[in-house]
């Protein structure tokens, strides 16, 4: 070796040892001593040892395996090193350092823990100058070594389950808690179940998840789930090596619902005046264990419990005398049980007022007009149809009380009554408010219940106009309250633009018979809403004309070229005219029928021309427009030509309403022949349809709003096209009518009307030549 070369590898080693010992801090090898000067032993020179010690590091972890626990890493050196080597000189991570034993001067050991509960890996280093050998060399190359490791603890599983008893009744759910997040691994097979079937299993989150039970119906036993070791996995792959399982009895047959009780009475009307029973229904048998004694009474006297079946009880309760207030009845809890122990678990009750007070026909509340109390002297009374007497009387229960008093026996009708009135030029009352309610109350003390009262409301001018409604009694010898709804009438229909300023009043109504015996029935108090006015306007019918009645056209007389009914209407005919017709003004019908011999035919109307029809119209009195919404029925006679005649046709009714605002409303009904000859129809009002409406939105709203002109129409295949009238191919068709009559179907009138005249019939009504 050169000087150069030996000079620079001094150097190298010296620098080596200088920052060992000045610049690298701890771990540094202890300086090596000074030889630069000793001599040489024996009798030659001895080479200088330049080379520097080097290391390699293993451990006792087997290749490929992870480290579970400490690890221990030897430190084989390439030729002794003294003690230059120490755990300071030794870097770690991963681990913690434990103990180092310096084995020889070529061999040292350390012990490294590794991180606990986690996954990674062990690395120690030897860096350069961390030891020297005999010759003072340090070592300059950098040894490593790493071993992988695992002390990630494996997840765990419990089991519990949501019942609180000892026995299960009904499902069991099953909760399964791991000790770390577990992903989505585990699932519904990894559970193993007995005694019960599967229900909903359900991930709750990464450390819950729970599985439904359901045990066999009518039984008893265990439900059972398991988790065997292996079976749950977490997100670092490590198996439970533990496994759990977890039981639930359960009895699925036993009884463990508590009874229920409701309470209810008798009472229909609210106050009662007398003993109310009340029922006690159960939810299932309660055996003997409910009696008279677990039932509270306050505000009346207990009667004897009854036993009505299994699951009814009833129990009379009897108010005080003469006074007011509310009783009740009540049931504790714990009060009774069922078949299988179990005990009511909620308090029932049940209150009902009552009012035993002798009670007269005033309630004190009659104080003020359209009210009539029956008590003042300006009250009169027309008895009709053979009422026995009608007058002001003492109250049957308070003397001091004045009432009517309406006697009716076997010798009158069996409609006999009475009308009461204030003022006695028309029999009048102040009018009633139908517009403000159609709901008129009366006081009534009559002898049984059952018994039909009914009230007749009309105007005092015009008897045509009218309502009847009726009520039942409910109470033998006691006063009540009935109440009559004119908005559902027995009778009658309600016009909006009539006053209905007049009361009649019919005890024990009937139809059939009177009562065998003379029989007293009190009233008292009439009350209803005042009449305030109002109405008019077009709705209302303003300036419509009012039949005398009933008569829309009551018969018919030629004027010039035309025809006008006797109450100055016009009458027309008209036909299609867009097809050819052989209209037959004069002669009579051809043939031996039973057509009056002065009928004008009418038309012949040709098979190859078929019109949509023909028709015949009258218009109301004096050619204005008629008040009809009150009427029930609407009467007509008419009659044609034997060849249309027995075709048994449908003729048509239009009702036509006067000209509002450019639109007149259009009311359409009709009516079925029924043989030949001159014969009358009956329409009910009711079975009006609105045909055009124009600005009324029902047919009773049209029909307020008047009616100008009736017409009756034979159309489509109405007309007659089976007898022909000559070899022309025109065919005989004719239409002729008569009187014309609205009607109030079901009107009950104090005295009977005589039967209605029939009119002869009239001349075919036609237009101008």
């Amino acid at each position: 070796m050169n000087t150069a070369a030996t000079r620079f590898i001094l150097a190298t080693h010296l620098l080596a040892a200088c920052l060992a010992l000045s610049a690298c801090g701890g771990g540094s090898a202890s300086a090596p001593p000074d030889t630069s000067s000793a001599p040489a032993s024996g009798g030659g020179s001895t080479p200088t040892d330049t080379t520097p010690p080097t290391v390699e590091i293993t451990d006792n972890v087997a290749d490929g395996a992870k480290a579970s626990g400490d690890v221990t890493f030897t430190f084989t050196f390439s030729e002794p090193v003294g003690t230059s080597f120490n755990a300071a000189g030794i870097s770690v991570s991963g681990g913690t350092k434990g103990a180092f034993t310096m084995a020889s001067t070529r061999s040292a050991t350390l012990v490294v823990a590794p991180t606990p509960d986690s996954v990674g890996s062990i690395t120690v280093t030897v860096g350069p100058g961390k030891f020297f050998d005999a010759a003072n060399n340090l070592n300059e190359a950098t040894a490593t070594a790493s071993q992988a490791y695992d002390t990630d603890k494996p997840p765990t599983v419990s089991i519990t389950d949501d019942v609180a008893a000892d026995v299960a009744t009904g499902p069991v759910t099953f909760t399964f808690h791991f000790n770390k997040d577990i992903g989505s691994s585990f699932t519904v097979a990894d559970i193993s179940t007995a005694g019960g079937s599967i229900g909903t299993f359900t991930r709750v989150s990464g450390n819950t998840a729970t599985l439904r039970m359901l045990p066999p119906a009518n039984g008893t036993g265990t439900l059972s789930v398991s988790v065997a070791p292996g079976s749950v996995i977490d997100l670092a792959g490590h198996a439970n090596i533990v496994g759990a399982s977890a039981r639930q009895d359960y009895r699925t047959d036993a009884d463990v619902t508590p009874p229920t009780l409701s309470i209810s009475d008798n009472v229909a009307t609210d106050p009662a005046s007398g003993v109310v029973t009340f029922s006690f229904t159960f939810s299932e048998d309660v055996g003997s264990s409910f009696t008279a004694g677990d039932i509270t009474v306050t505000g009346g006297s207990a009667g004897t419990l009854s036993r009505i079946d299994a699951t009814a009880y009833r129990l009379p309760v009897t108010p005080p005398a003469n006074a007011a207030g509310t009783m009740q009845v009540s049931v504790a809890a714990g009060a009774f049980s069922d078949s299988s122990g179990n005990p009511n678990t909620a308090a029932t009750s049940a209150s009902q007022r009552f009012d035993t007070r002798v009670s007269s026909g005033d309630t004190g509340t009659c104080t003020a007009a359209p009210c009539i109390d029956f008590a003042g002297a300006s009250v009169g009374y027309l008895p009709f149809e053979g009422l026995v007497s009608a007058e002001q009387s003492a109250d049957p229960v308070n003397a001091l009380n004045k009432v009517a008093k309406f006697v009716k026996g076997p010798a009158g009708q069996p409609w006999a009554g009475a009308t009461v009135y204030t003022a006695a030029a028309d029999n009048s009352v102040a009018a009633v408010g139908l517009s403000t309610s159609k709901l008129i109350t009366l006081r009534v003390y009559a002898q049984a219940a059952g018994q039909t009262v009914r009230m007749k409301i009309e105007s005092a001018t015009d008897p045509l106009t009218f309502l009847e409604a009726e009520a039942q009694t409910s109470q033998a010898g006691a006063w009540e309250t009935l109440s009559f709804d004119f908005a559902a009438p027995v009778a009658g229909s309600y016009d909006p633009c009539k006053t209905y300023n007049k009361i009649s009043l019919f005890p024990q109504f009937s139809v059939t018979a009177p009562p065998a015996t003379n029989t007293s029935t009190y009233f008292d108090e009439l009350k209803y809403a005042a009449d305030t006015g109002g109405g008019g306007g077009d709705s209302c019918g303003v300036g419509l004309i009012d039949l005398v009645g009933g008569q829309f056209a009551s018969s018919y007389a030629a004027s010039g070229n035309a025809w006008v009914s006797a109450e100055g209407g016009d009458a027309i005919t008209y036909i299609d005219d867009s097809v050819a017709t052989q209209y037959w003004w004069g002669g009579v019908a051809p043939g031996s029928d039973t057509t009056p011999a002065n009928y004008y035919f009418g038309y012949g109307i040709n098979v190859a021309n078929k019109p949509w029809g023909f028709a015949a119209a009258v218009k109301a009195p004096t050619n204005g427009a008629a008040r009809v919404a009150q009427y029930g029925s609407f009467k007509i006679e008419v009659w044609g030509n034997d060849e249309l005649m027995r075709t048994l046709p449908t003729l048509t009714v239009l009702m036509v309403g006067p000209q509002i605002n450019g639109c007149a409303a259009v009311l359409q009904g009709s009516f079925q022949v029924t043989g030949t000859g001159p014969r009358a129809y009956t329409v009910p009002m009711s079975s009006l349809v609105l045909q055009t409406p124009c600005a009324f939105t029902t047919p009773t709203a049209a029909l307020i709003g008047g009616v100008a002109e009736i017409h009756i129409q034979v159309l489509g295949d109405n007309v007659q096209y089976a007898t022909p009238a000559d070899g022309n191919g025109n065919y005989a068709n004719g239409l002729n009518i008569g009187p014309m009559t609205f009607l109030n179907s079901g009107m009950l009138r104090h005295k009977r009307p005589s039967p209605h005249r029939a009119q002869l019939p009239r001349p075919h009504l036609r237009g101008s030549d």
